[in-house]
């Protein structure tokens, strides 16, 4: 004879209730109408089904929460509905999925560090609890643990950050200045008086830009500061690194907005005069540079990303916005612009290469620029001026706003893209209000 085996018994189903969601440990009689609870065998009789689960959980909890020292005040509070899993990610869910609101802050701790333990070592029965069939998504939760230090903060954001290293960088900056002005040493020394006062430093801070006059640090300055401190702290949050305190941290710098009085849009579209004297010292490829930024609406980082093939045989241009990747732009280029192109030497897939034979790069193109303008003696003129001197003529000359939008790269024009690609020229009119107004 074969040895005996050990019958088993048939897989307990959870109970449903009638808003569709399970609870298991709980079943109900079909001839008697009784409640069963499945690991006592213990049954009551409730006609109420809410008043039978909770009373379910009630006598679950005087079993579950011997010896845990928790009073019964504080054992109903955990049983209450409140209780809840919003979201199955371990990390966020300790910080956001519980709902847990006590009377007082020690309660708070008390209850915090109670089901976290539960989440680890008792996953069945606070799915019971709470009436959810399963939460495996628990296994790897851990332990709370220290806050990262700022270096921490620091190398976890160079090393992960999904961007740039040019944004990475400038990001960075932005971060370590909040750290050197407020003097923290982590980032559960902020508060919301030191965040008021930072913004107050940053709106009296005077710099002098290049060939201007000095005068406070403009909105757009001040924008980019208060974003990159948000972003570093955003991107440790979703890492899972000290979830509370970034929290906590990111609501206080919701404060932080750009003083009213620098914040507004202000072009300063460059003369012709100052176009003149630019294009008189322009020669080789910087001449190229400038008449593409003027002559297609660009800005410098646009201008030097330009490839050989997106200049087709007409003598037009059909690319996408280097800032974002997607707004598609055109524009006709003048003779000027093509005479001058011709005159460039090809060395890869790019118009503009170092002397190194590597593609131009943002701080070289930015450094080319600087020196012929201190050369032409207009030291003040940016590069951002020649793109805001043709939208500024353009619209001067009556041209039709959707046209101006293309040119300038500007969503909003109403014309689909592919429509775009196949009739460049249909941006002519506002390429010649530009040449009309700074060539005659």
């Amino acid at each position: 004879m074969g040895s005996a085996t050990k019958k088993r018994g048939r897989k307990e189903k959870p109970h449903r209730l009638s808003d569709g969601t399970y609870i298991n440990g709980l079943r109900k009689r079909k001839n008697d109408g009784r409640w069963v609870v499945v690991s006592t065998g213990k049954m009551f009789t409730e006609p109420d089904e809410r008043k039978a689960v909770a009373h379910f959980r009630k006598l679950m909890g005087e079993k579950q929460f011997e010896g845990t020292g928790l009073s019964a005040e504080e054992i109903e509070w955990l049983q209450t509905p409140a209780v809840e899993i919003v979201d199955r990610n371990a990390a966020t869910a300790l910080s956001r999925g519980f709902v847990l609101v006590g009377p007082t802050d020690e309660a708070w701790k008390k209850f915090w560090h109670y089901v976290a333990e539960q989440i680890r070592t008792r996953r069945k029965w606070v799915a019971e609890q709470t009436g959810i069939e399963e939460i495996g998504y628990f296994q790897k939760v851990k332990p709370a643990e220290k806050l990262p230090t700022l270096d921490v903060i620091k190398s976890t954001w160079m090393t992960h950050a999904k961007c740039s290293p040019a944004q990475r960088r400038k990001t960075l900056t932005a971060w370590q200045d909040f750290i050197a002005t407020t003097g923290i040493g982590s980032i559960d020394e902020i508060t919301p008086q030191l965040v008021v006062e930072y913004q107050d430093d940053v709106y009296d801070r005077i710099v002098t830009p290049r060939g201007g006059e000095e005068g406070p640090i403009s909105g757009k300055q001040q924008q980019h500061l208060f974003t990159g401190i948000r972003t570093i702290l955003r991107f440790i949050k979703n890492r899972a690194m000290a979830i509370e305190a970034t929290s906590k941290v990111l609501d206080y710098l919701s404060i932080l907005k750009p003083s009213q009085t620098t914040v507004s849009i202000d072009p300063k579209p460059i003369s012709v005069a100052e176009w003149k004297s630019l294009l008189k010292k322009a020669t080789g490829d910087d001449l190229v540079l400038v008449l593409l930024m003027l002559n297609c609406a660009m800005y410098i980082r646009e201008a030097i990303r330009l490839r050989w093939d997106e200049i087709k045989a007409d003598g037009t241009i059909v690319t996408n916005r280097k800032k974002t990747g997607k707004i598609i732009r055109v524009a006709v280029l003048w003779d000027e612009t093509l005479d001058a192109l011709k005159s460039v030497k090809r060395k890869g897939d790019f118009i503009f290469y170092n002397y190194a034979g590597v593609p131009l790069g943002i701080s070289g193109a930015q450094m080319r620029f600087n020196n012929l303008a201190a050369d032409a003696e207009c030291a003040h003129v940016t590069g951002s001026q020649l793109r805001d001197g043709a939208y500024t003529a353009a619209v001067a000359a009556n041209v039709s706003e959707q046209l101006t939008r293309l040119l300038v790269g500007h969503r909003g024009s109403g014309l689909s893209d592919s429509y775009v690609a196949r009739q460049p020229k249909m941006v002519k009119p506002a390429c010649d209000a530009v040449h009309a107004h700074y060539f005659e």
